[in-house]
């Protein structure tokens, strides 16, 4: 197998923000990485040097990792996280690409694909396929929820810990990963301060959307693409046992669908395995 573990800093510079990331190999087929909520680009440490003849970009989404966060008082709605990646790509000047999703990221390119469907080539999704929603009738209480946390948030102090190690626990006991594979994501994800260290992340991201797509929205997406779809599951996840993705799933024509000894971050835990499955799909 050739691999190539290269790996590098990037940023781009956006309208309005600049996005940092990680890019790691060189030639072969282009691939836009998207990680998952409060996670960052280290998300594909593991997994993209397993990939084969591929040139990957894992972008920091704003207010994660190493990119910058949105103006003070903006929120982080999901359908402006399409709307940069479009743009990203767009930056990045490809013309042909695939995109390789988890969680949050796997939602995004979801919704991406069929507006950029004459460059994107693949679609390769890991415990993600599309976004998060509410019914119609929730949409009042979950507006009044997140307008609550928003008044809430004014009066918290961001939280600190005196050493990295400190901060991998907290993150490791709320998770179903590896401590291997938390400490890759939480490194990225720290910055130095006089008490020890905070997180990058943007407090913003917790405050939850104001509004949501609904179900029948979501499926109107996935109903439009139209290119190779891939989707990787782990088995010891809670995410597809709801009844609503056996619906998504059909909504999404030739969908190939493995499952996979893990949990929701099974691409940080179990790389080798989900890489044979990525491999495969690729080539």
């Amino acid at each position: 197998m050739t691999t190539n573990p290269e790996t590098r800093e990037f940023e781009i510079a956006m309208r309005h923000l600049t996005l940092r990331g990680l890019r790691f190999g060189a030639g072969g087929r282009r691939v836009l990485a998207l990680h998952g909520w409060l996670d960052n680009a280290a998300s594909f440490k593991n997994l993209a040097p397993l990939l084969r003849n591929v040139e990957l970009v894992a972008l920091d989404l704003p207010g994660h990792g190493h990119s910058d966060h949105r103006p003070p008082g903006d929120a982080y709605h999901f359908v402006d996280y399409v709307a940069i990646v479009v743009e990203a790509a767009d930056t990045l000047g490809w013309d042909r690409f695939s995109f390789l999703g988890h969680s949050l990221g796997a939602g995004i390119a979801c919704i991406a694909a069929p507006m950029l469907a004459e460059r994107v080539e693949k679609l390769a999704l890991i415990e993600g396929l599309g976004p998060s929603v509410a019914p119609d009738h929730a949409a009042p209480e979950r507006l009044l929820q997140a307008l609550n946390k928003r008044r809430a948030s004014r009066r918290k102090s961001p939280p600190h810990y005196p050493t990295i190690d400190a901060a991998v626990k907290i993150r490791h006991a709320v998770s179903d990963m590896q401590p291997e594979s938390v400490q890759a994501l939480v490194e990225r994800n720290l910055r130095e301060i006089d008490k020890g260290y905070t997180w990058r992340t943007d407090p913003q991201l917790r405050m939850g959307s104001l509004l949501y797509f609904t179900e029948s929205q979501v499926r109107a997406f996935l109903q439009r693409i139209t290119v190779p779809t891939l989707l990787v599951r782990g088995n010891h996840s809670a995410i597809f046992n709801q009844e609503k993705f056996a619906t998504r799933c059909a909504a999404v024509t030739g969908i190939e669908i493995v499952d996979l000894p893990g949990g929701h971050h099974l691409h940080l835990d179990h790389a080798e395995s989900v890489a044979a499955a990525v491999n495969a799909f690729y080539d």
